[in-house]
């Protein structure tokens, strides 16, 4: 189960850093934070799909919203996981 968090963030950094800063809409990103924060402003192998599922969300789609969060400096990757930097998760 961890290769899919891995894979995820790895996906994140290595194909999706140069998409579009706007690539995904606002509503998107604050539905995927407020989940990632519920669940304790961590993604990882045991949430990965949790996240997904609850948001009707494609893993291609949470790939972008990763790269979008690591690009603004809201998300960083700790040990195999993504710890999300913003609001509550400070």
């Amino acid at each position: 189960m961890r290769k899919a968090a891995a894979l995820i963030l790895a996906l994140a950094v290595t194909t999706g850093l140069a998409a579009p800063a706007a690539a995904q809409s606002a509503e998107r990103i604050a539905a995927f934070l407020a989940v990632v924060e519920e669940l304790g402003c961590v993604v990882n192998d045991a949430n990965n799909l949790i996240v997904l599922d609850r948001l009707n969300m494609t893993q291609a789609e949470g790939t972008r919203i990763v790269t979008q969060l690591m690009a603004d400096g809201r998300a960083v990757p700790q040990d195999e996981d993504l710890r999300i930097t913003t609001g509550a998760c400070k």
